[in-house]
């Protein structure tokens, strides 16, 4: 491990694990900009002698705005899997720094197996990962989905097996609620093939149970999306008791 100053122009950033540079906070970062507060950022040097920032893009970037030539970095020796996983070390559970989409996309280039499973999922029902609202075709709730997917891979393959049947061409299909009411059905074979034969033949749609699930937790009148409502929704709507 070295600590060196390295030519600005000679640093890469590899998109496959790292997030979208946020250009609101580059310009943050240059109006509050101070020489003597310029951290060192986290380089690694891969086996072709390239240099890839693995903690630090924005100061970097920032270097790059403000037309200085060098910069301050710690080079260890790596390669783009180990870069990922280091990144996952810095900026993933239990850091703020990195969103779940953006921890998701560094656990896949790292090789991580649950990653790599819930990847497969988004792929076989045609989903991308994105960065909120509802919309078809796309989710945001890829944490739960990674931490469903260590509990029962299984499961969680009924779960969005059914909401593909029932809401396939939906834009809610896919939204958090929805996604962890039949995670929550799912618990059980017969209770979800009775739950899906009873939202089928209501015509019941996923925004009708978002918005009963919301409507639950907003009569307790504690704040919250509803999520911990999905399943007592679900049934209710499906006219199902267990």
């Amino acid at each position: 491990m070295d600590l060196i100053f390295l030519d600005v122009a000679a640093v890469k950033v590899d998109s496959r694990y790292q997030r979208t540079l946020d250009e609101k906070r580059i310009a943050r970062l240059r109006r509050a900009y101070d020489r003597g507060a310029c951290k060192a950022i986290s380089v690694s040097r891969r086996a072709d002698g390239d240099l890839y920032v693995y903690d630090g893009q924005h100061t970097l970037e920032l270097c790059r705005a403000m037309g200085l030539e060098t910069i301050p970095a710690v080079v260890v020796d790596g390669d783009f899997q180990k870069e990922a996983r280091w990144f996952l070390l810095m900026n993933g559970a239990g850091v703020s720094k990195a969103t779940a989409r953006d921890a998701h996309r560094a656990a896949v280039v790292a090789g991580d197996p649950v990653a790599a499973g819930v990847q497969e999922l988004l792929r076989m029902y045609g989903l991308v990962v994105s960065a909120g609202g509802a919309r078809k075709g796309g989710t945001s709730a890829v944490g739960s989905l990674r931490t469903w997917a260590r509990a029962d891979i299984g499961r969680l393959m009924r779960a969005m097996g059914m909401i593909s049947r029932l809401w396939a061409e939906e834009d809610h299909a896919w939204t958090q609620i929805v996604l962890r009411a039949a995670w929550d059905v799912a618990a059980d074979a017969d209770v979800m093939a009775a739950v899906e034969a009873g939202l089928s033949k209501r015509k019941v749609t996923p925004r009708r149970l978002l918005d009963t699930a919301c409507g639950m937790q907003s009569a307790t009148g504690v704040p919250g999306g509803g999520a911990g409502y999905a399943k007592r929704a679900i049934l209710q709507l499906a006219k199902v008791t267990e």
